[in-house]
């Protein structure tokens, strides 16, 4: 989802520059991240066997696994 359509507001700041124009800035959770790293890391024995097709294809399954349990 885009983040500026207000799903996740969370993941967006909004900062005044020294003109006084707004901007909106992607925030990045990293303790989401660290999460996602210490579940990764229950894999790495088999990451570490794969080739790079595969490597590819299994990081984006267990990313669409991760975000249905999340």
């Amino acid at each position: 989802p885009a983040l500026a359509n207000g799903s996740q507001p969370d993941l967006i700041l909004v900062e005044e520059d020294a003109n006084g124009v707004v901007h909106q800035m992607q925030a990045f959770n990293t303790e989401t991240a660290e999460q996602l790293n210490l579940w990764l890391s229950g894999f790495e024995s088999q990451l570490h066997q794969m080739s790079d097709v595969n490597y590819d294809f299994f990081v984006h399954a267990l990313m669409m696994i991760y975000a249905e349990k999340v």
